[in-house]
């Protein structure tokens, strides 16, 4: 049986996930979440849950975090790339833009508020 690249890289990543351990809270979860996960957070939860100690935990943290409604994903910003792009950063750059955008409001939520993402990344396109 051949194997696809891309599930390849998945395995590889969820191996990865699993060796660093469970996190040791939301902030944790969110972190690991944002960098982007081969599967929903929920069924990784549960697949780590099935093979060791401590995973059980996770499941009850994706939850909390769903129910916070805290941004840990770049869809869930409260600006999009195509308002980036309409508000002059380059089409090369916002999704780099995008993705530190994602790593602010994953560490200060509040922060996850159209006026202010957007002037920030209009700032951080200036750099890159």
């Amino acid at each position: 049986m051949k194997l696809g690249q891309s599930f390849c890289q998945d395995y590889a990543h969820l191996d990865e996930l699993f060796r660093a351990g469970p996190p040791a809270d939301r902030l944790a979860l969110k972190r690991r979440l944002a960098e982007g996960a081969p599967l929903p957070g929920d069924e990784m939860a549960a697949l780590f849950g099935l093979l060791a100690p401590g995973w059980d935990r996770t499941a009850q943290l994706y939850r909390e975090l769903l129910e916070s409604r805290e941004p840990f994903r770049v869809d869930q910003l409260a600006v999009t790339r195509a308002e980036l792009l309409a508000g002059g950063v380059s089409a090369r750059k916002a999704g780099k833009v995008l993705a530190m955008l994602l790593k602010v409001v994953v560490e200060q939520p509040e922060l996850n508020v159209a006026p202010v993402l957007f002037q920030l990344g209009g700032s951080l396109a200036r750099f890159l």
